[in-house]
């Protein structure tokens, strides 16, 4: 029998993230992904910095501090502004929100802050690499990442 959920107890608060990334020696760009301290906020895989959008922020600046918080992003560490790579309705069994994604190249690798609590340990990852163990529902962001990276250098 399908259980049929009532749309409000469903629905979660909309949610953004950011993915720091650099092109590294080999000319490969990487992505900074962090694992979760308790596999039941996200499972046991690597998976982009994101959290929910607080009353009182918008969702670049959630997923500016979300960064911050989980990754220990500085800002100053930026080589851009972050831009907008993704902005979808998620559902997953768990519940549906809306999801805004930004990207921001990073100018030192080692150049962060500590994380919280919520962060295991933070790991660059490239497409392929994250493709193989990141978390499967957001793979699609480092794909669509690397996509406008690569069309970038084309023009």
């Amino acid at each position: 029998m399908i259980e049929h959920y009532d749309e409000l107890e469903y629905e979660k608060r909309a949610r953004a993230g950011l993915i720091p990334y650099l092109k590294d020696e080999d000319g490969v760009y990487k992505y900074l992904m962090m694992v979760s301290s308790n596999p039941k906020l996200g499972g046991p895989r690597p998976m982009l910095s994101k959290g929910k959008i607080e009353d009182d922020e918008d969702a670049f600046g959630c997923a500016v501090r979300e960064a911050e918080e989980e990754l220990g992003l500085v800002r100053y560490n930026l080589t851009e502004t972050p831009f907008l790579i993704a902005a979808e309705r998620v559902v997953l069994r768990s519940g549906a929100y809306d999801l805004t994604v930004y990207a921001a190249g990073i100018i030192d690798r080692w150049h962060f802050d500590k994380w919280c609590t919520e962060t295991e340990y933070t790991v660059w990852m490239s497409k392929d690499e994250f493709l193989l163990e990141g978390r499967r529902d957001h793979q699609k962001y480092v794909v669509a990442l690397e996509e406008i990276l690569r069309n970038r250098e084309v023009s």
